[in-house]
């Protein structure tokens, strides 16, 4: 039962799922401006499309998109991009990208996980001399095939080295 008011309820859910669909959409919105940016036109954009296609799937409101991709494309900015070099809790190295609207907020919250899981950030370069652009380097034991690979991989025993072009 509602109590004495049934549009009491009624409110509290629906400004809850308001909340949600916001939160998404302006995560949409940043998504469609950061891959916009490069590249704003829809057909040779491959990438883009397919983030419009999400946003529509979502519900987005066309103006929404649009006002994103006009943004985007007058050099306006939704957030500041940076870097944090970190050692993860067995000491391997993490490089972290950042996209945000406040940089002042994102690092301490960055720091504070790290923090809790045993991590900790680290001077620029610190890491990233590991580091072939977006590839990260992981040593192999020469020799092994794959299938040996991804058993030393599961028993974490010997040194593997992987040069990748996966983020």
């Amino acid at each position: 039962m509602s109590g004495h008011s049934k549009w009491s309820t009624i409110k509290h859910k629906k400004g809850a799922i308001d909340a949600k669909r916001a939160k998404e959409f302006a995560k949409l919105s940043q998504d469609i401006f950061v891959v916009a940016k490069n590249n704003p036109d829809i057909n040779s954009n491959p990438t883009l499309k397919t983030i419009i296609e999400k946003a529509r799937n979502a519900n987005m409101p066309n103006e929404n998109i649009e006002r994103a991709i006009t943004k985007a494309k007058g050099g306006g900015r939704i957030g500041e991009e940076f870097t944090i070099e970190a050692y993860g809790p067995n000491g391997e190295g993490i490089i972290i990208y950042c996209l945000t609207d406040n940089k002042n907020r994102t690092l301490p919250e960055i720091r504070h996980i790290l923090n809790k899981n045993n991590g900790k950030d680290v001077p620029n370069g610190s890491v990233s001399w590991n580091f072939e652009g977006y590839k990260p380097k992981i040593t192999k034991q020469k020799g092994a095939g794959f299938d040996k690979l991804m058993q030393k991989l599961e028993e974490r025993q010997d040194i593997v080295k992987i040069i990748t072009d996966i983020i």
